[in-house]
This record gives structure tokens, sequence and C-alpha cells, in this order.
């Protein structure tokens, strides 16, 4: 594969990249701190499949899991969101599509996941990057029956959790997205230069 070529497939696999990163929740609503439940909302939706998901629970007045602890769902959370996917109204009663729907959503956090097999009377659970706790329930009694539905919650960590850049390391990672950046800029280029390339002789025809 010659460079031209490469760019061009680099440019659409960033575009396929993008669009699989566009789902939406049917009946979500803003809410909480900065109207976005503290960012946990936008950050649940950027980790589900592209489609358009309706969800059996979201947001309820229940404070507390079965387990003594405060919900993602609860209304009062105002930097967690949370969205439950029956396995009956969501994925027409099919176990499989439940499971492939929670690997997915799991793989969105962490690409090493394969199987959910690690996660039956368990749970997924791991922070991002970015901030979030991401926590995945299916097949399993914690917090409660998640047997029949997959559970999807996001919360916020606490500002103290969070472990805090210096200003070496802001500078860096800046840097960092900056030649990112610069080497997107140049991929496009060459992509739209060999497209051109190509169009030119026919161009001269008319």
């Amino acid at each position: 594969m010659n460079n031209d070529v490469k760019n061009i497939f680099n440019a659409y696999s960033l575009i396929c990249e993008a669009q699989q990163s566009l789902a939406t929740l049917v009946g979500a609503t803003g809410g909480g701190e900065g109207g976005n439940w503290g960012g946990s909302l936008p950050k649940l939706l950027s980790i589900l499949p592209m489609g358009n998901w309706k969800a059996s629970s979201l947001k309820r007045t229940t404070q507390s899991t079965q387990s003594g602890f405060m919900s993602d769902h609860y209304e009062g959370n105002k930097i967690a969101y949370a969205a439950d996917f029956g396995l009956n109204s969501t994925f027409g009663s099919n176990s499989q599509e439940a499971t492939n729907f929670a690997i997915k959503v799991a793989q969105r956090v962490d690409p090493s996941v394969t199987s959910w097999e690690p996660y039956i009377g368990n749970s997924f659970k791991k922070q991002t990057p970015d901030g979030f706790r991401v926590q995945i329930i299916w097949k399993s009694n914690v917090g409660g029956n998640h047997y029949d539905h997959v559970h999807v919650g996001v919360k916020r960590v606490a500002a103290g959790d969070i472990k805090y850049q210096t200003q070496q390391d802001a500078a860096q990672n800046t840097d960092t997205e900056q030649k990112k950046t610069e080497e997107g800029e140049k991929q496009e280029t060459g992509a739209v230069d060999y497209i051109k390339s190509l169009a030119a002789p026919l161009a001269t025809d008319f």
C-alpha cells in the first residue's frame, strides 16, 4: 500500500470511528450538575454502540441499590447517569444479543474485553482516563437482579480521586495533541491531493 492510498484509508478510518460514536438514548433528559449530570450522560452516550436505544429505566427517585449504595439512577445523584436495557424490551428476549451488547459497551471502555464470562455474577467496573467510573452489570445479582436487563452506569469520580496534572504534564499533553492534529491534517491533505491527481486526467478531456 503506497502512502497516498494509506492516507485515504486512514482518513476513511477516522470517519468510520466517528460514526461509531453516534448513539441516541430515547427519553434521556438533562439535569444534575452542568445540566448533563456532571458529564456522565454524554460519556454514557459515547460508549453505547451506534444506534437508537430505548432503555427500560433511566433516572428515577429510588435512592439506593439493594446493596445499600447510592444508585447511578437516583435523581439526587447529580454527577451520575444510568440506563437499563431490558432483555425483553430491548433485545427481544435474546440473551446472546444482550451479552453482545454488554461486551460492545465494555470494549468502548477497555478494548481488551473479549468475553462476558469474567463478569457473570459480578460486574464490569473501570475508571476512564477522563475521570469517569463506568459500571456494566449483566447476569448478576450485584445491586439487584440483573438477569433481566443490562445496566450501564456512569459516574464522574470525586475531585479528590482524580490525579491532577502538573503544568509540565499538561504542557506535554497539549504538545502531543498538537502533533496528532498536525499529522491528521497532513493525512487529509495527502488524501485530497491524491484524489485530485486521479481526477485531473479526466478533467482535461472536457
